[in-house]
């Protein structure tokens, strides 16, 4: 945190809510018109005050590489000056104080990062930033001679020119595609700069081996161009490779341009080469699985899924989960795992066969699968104990350093099997992480990436935590001071936002989206998102279940 302010401290430009701006459409051909912002450029005469207020609000153009912005300073600096350095995003007010001789600080309240990179960064907490600012007389009108990379935002300004574009890699086993969420000015330049933060590789705490890439090391991009829906993207000559490795690249680069509106097919050329690379097909990778519609509940003693106020058994494998009295169960993809907590512990059970206790450990929070069928368990009181057990029985550690201290609330492994949501009570309050997780050459969960992605929490006791997608996850939290539990939506690598308050709610799960949403509340109810609240479903359960 104090790294991050020393940075703001020493560089960054800031936009006001005030002053007049006009409304136009980008030029480009690779971007489909949007709302973009016009802002004027230096007046004649104006003083120092009104270079800089102009200036932090001409960063709200960001088309032709703020070209406008750069009218406001000196001709080096002006060249120099690289506002993709760093976006701060910012809350409340901001002011413009002297504090020397032609030297100015701007003052506001930063929540929020994005590197050079396009990685978004939640603050902990508001953080209160000051920005230096010299300027001279050039010509007889001042200007701006020193100021730092990047600029800062208003939370408004930030979603109305800032989009979120998911970069797509691979599992280890190239099973899965797994996104990577960047943000980025929407501009004409925005599917290049998709296109080298591709090549550049996976964000820190997604590092491989955890996840993979099928570009060989050394492979750059020279050419981005669209035409008429189709983005020409042309590689050096590192990128010639075998065939299932171009057709692994190629699927890379349309599923993480896919977020361009204006792009709907991708070709790939080398060194200015044509190249013809076929479609995967059905051999390619699951993106984002989905699970079945209807809840997983046990009801009146019938583990299946719900419908029409009715629970249909699962077959093979439900009624030995009824019998283990579950207090939490999960269900693998293919419907033949369950992992079930009760007091004795975690139980596999799996399709006709008998229950199996793996963990008997005291205090162990809900378990987990992940796509290989290993089964995750933790105990609440021992935060860096996850094992996992193998479809044989045998189980071994999971290393992780995300910090001692704390109690685990909840775990959850993605349905890619790539990455952990784990919620943690701490002596500082909730705190949510997300954690890639590396394998061994048989399969086997090792350890987790460090460092890990801190997610944004609201405070409060925290409650759960679930995978929505494969991009989103959903908390639930009782508010500090006591009150109805609420629901916070989380893009991983992006912002939050609240989904109202559920009266007694105790668990949530993920379905398809956030619609799919669903929380129970400890009367057995089980209530989805609807507008702005929740709404009962009629349906009454001891146990709501996750699906993988």
């Amino acid at each position: 945190m104090a790294a991050l302010v020393l940075l703001a401290v020493s560089g960054c430009v800031a936009i006001p809510t005030s002053g007049s701006v006009t409304v136009g459409r980008e030029p480009a051909d690779d971007v489909e018109p949007e709302l973009v912002f016009q802002p004027s450029g230096p007046g004649p005469d104006a003083t120092p005050e009104d270079i800089i207020r102009g200036f932090v609000q001409a960063a709200i153009g960001p088309q032709n590489s703020y070209e406008v912005a750069r009218k406001f300073l000196v001709p080096g600096l002006a060249e120099d000056w690289d506002p993709n350095e760093r976006a701060l995003i910012r809350a409340g007010q901001q002011s413009v104080v002297v504090v020397g001789e032609n030297s100015y600080e701007l003052a506001f309240t930063a929540i929020a990062t994005v590197d050079e990179t396009g990685l978004y960064t939640p603050l902990q907490e508001p953080t209160p930033t000051r920005v230096g600012f010299t300027l001279v007389e050039n010509d007889g009108q001042w200007r701006i001679a020193d100021t730092g990379d990047g600029i800062v935002l208003t939370e408004q300004y930030f979603n109305d020119i800032f989009e979120p574009y998911p970069l797509y890699f691979f599992t280890p086993g190239y099973s899965h595609l797994v996104p990577d969420l960047r943000w980025f000015p929407s501009i004409a330049t925005t599917s290049t700069r998709l296109v080298r933060e591709l090549l550049a590789g996976p964000s820190e705490w997604m590092q491989p081996p955890a996840v993979v890439t099928a570009f060989p090391e050394g492979t750059e991009v020279s050419l981005v161009e669209v035409e008429s829906g189709r983005a020409l993207v042309d590689l050096s000559s590192e990128a010639r490779a075998e065939r299932i490795s171009m057709q692994r690249m190629k699927l890379q680069l349309s599923s993480s341009l896919a977020s361009v509106p204006s792009i709907q097919s991708v070709s790939v050329s080398i060194d200015r080469t044509p190249t013809t690379i076929e479609d995967l097909g059905s051999a390619g990778p699951v993106v984002d699985p989905q699970v079945n519609g209807s809840p997983l509940v046990v009801a009146d003693g019938v583990f299946g899924f719900a419908s029409n106020g009715a629970v249909e058994p699962l077959p093979g494998l439900g009624q030995h989960v009824a019998d283990l009295a579950p207090t939490a169960i999960t269900l693998s993809s293919n419907e033949s795992l369950a992992a079930v907590l009760n007091p004795a512990g975690v139980w596999a059970v799996r399709d006709a066969e008998e229950p199996v206790l793996l963990d008997a450990r005291v205090g162990l929070v809900p378990p987990s699968i992940d796509t290989a069928n290993y089964v995750w368990s933790i105990p609440r009181e021992s935060s860096s104990e996850i094992y996992v057990f193998s479809p044989g029985g045998e189980s071994s550690p999971v290393a992780a350093t995300w910090g001692e201290g704390g109690t685990v609330v909840s775990m959850d492994v993605s349905r890619d099997g790539a990455r952990l949501l784990v919620l943690l009570d701490s002596g500082q309050g909730p705190r949510m992480i997300a954690a890639s997780i590396v394998r061994d050459d048989a399969g086997t969960p090792v350890r987790l990436t460090s460092p890990v992605l801190e997610l944004a929490v609201v405070p409060g006791e925290p409650v759960d935590a679930t995978w929505v997608d494969d991009i989103t996850v959903a908390s639930l939290t009782r508010p500090v001071g006591g009150g109805d539990a609420v629901v916070v939506l989380q893009r991983v690598g992006g912002q939050s936002e609240e989904l109202g308050a559920v009266a007694g709610g105790v668990r949530i799960v993920g379905g398809n989206g956030r619609s799919n949403l669903r929380v129970l509340t400890a009367t057995g109810e089980v209530q989805v998102p609807r507008g702005s609240g929740w709404q009962r479903t009629g349906i009454n359960v001891s146990v709501l279940a996750t699906q993988r």
